[in-house]
């Protein structure tokens, strides 16, 4: 309704200064006719750019509404995915029927995770650079909280972790929340492609002027040939399909473009099928 009004009172003022400079030129001849163009192009120059504000402001809002709401939904389809890894040790001791309501559960939570990533991956791509909120975050600070939240799931699935953290604290600028997100990916893939009794390593360094993270397990490793398209969109290789039937691959593919965003790179290296992978993240520091 207000665009609407807007758009009208810009025509209104536009044919308003047309008519007010036919008069002028008509009544007196010695009137720069070129002024009232002049005008008429200063008011729909300035019209443009308010409106131009206008629905950047509205996309804005949109983004950072999606954003939200998509870390927080994924937040509780994580911790009910805890729990289910919780219940694990116990499945023994439930009924046969139990146990396949609780793979059912299981099964729907995971395909409910994937599609939110899915609609995180869709909202991305048309996404641009003034979506993300820059600010002085602390690599220390996030690194801790997620090893916090993953060390009892680790445990859980019998997988040793080894962790490895600079007494100095890392300052980058990042977007938290997104930043965080991306981490998470390679946290869940560690868990996932790495089986019970492996090991996975979680290391956060200073390299000069620059901060990486390093993420290594005893998984099912990547194949020479995989491993040039692993962050490709929805690519998925045979023997990630055959631990994680469920997948769609677009977790590394969001990981790599949000590094990306946020001034990072992210390379990863490994021996071959089955032995294992390891995942280096690097992010430019400030001074704190």
């Amino acid at each position: 309704f207000w665009s609407a009004i807007g758009i009208c009172s810009i025509g209104v003022m536009v044919g308003g200064v047309n008519f007010l400079n036919d008069y002028l030129v008509s009544a007196y001849p010695q009137f720069p006719q070129w002024l009232g163009y002049a005008v008429t192009s200063m008011i729909i120059g300035i019209s443009g750019i308010f409106v131009w504000r206008k629905l950047r402001e509205a996309n804005f809002l949109k983004y950072e509404f999606i954003s939200i709401i998509m870390h927080k939904f994924r937040t509780p389809l994580t911790r009910i995915n805890w729990s289910l890894e919780e219940m694990s040790p116990y499945n023994l001791q439930l009924p046969k029927e139990i146990l396949n309501s609780v793979d059912t559960i299981r099964s729907a939570n995971f395909e409910l995770v994937q599609l939110t990533d899915m609609l995180v991956a869709l909202k991305d791509s048309d996404e641009t650079k003034y979506t993300y909120k820059f600010k002085k975050v602390s690599l220390n600070e996030i690194f801790k909280k997620m090893l916090k939240d993953y060390e009892p799931i680790f445990k859980n699935k019998n997988i040793s972790m080894t962790t490895s953290m600079p007494a100095e604290n890392l300052i980058t600028i990042s977007d938290p929340l997104k930043l965080e997100f991306a981490l998470q990916i390679f946290f869940d893939n560690a868990l996932i492609y790495t089986h019970r009794g492996g090991a996975v390593s979680f290391e956060c360094k200073k390299n000069y002027n620059k901060a990486e993270i390093i993420i290594t397990d005893s998984g099912i490793g990547i194949s020479k040939s995989n491993l040039p398209r692993i962050f490709d969109q929805f690519y998925r290789s045979e023997n990630a399909k055959s631990i994680s039937t469920e997948g769609v691959g677009i977790g590394l593919f969001m990981a790599k473009r949000i590094i990306g965003r946020v001034g990072g790179i992210i390379s990863a290296k490994s021996d071959g099928d089955s032995l294992g992978s390891s995942f280096t993240i690097t992010l430019p520091i400030v001074k704190a």
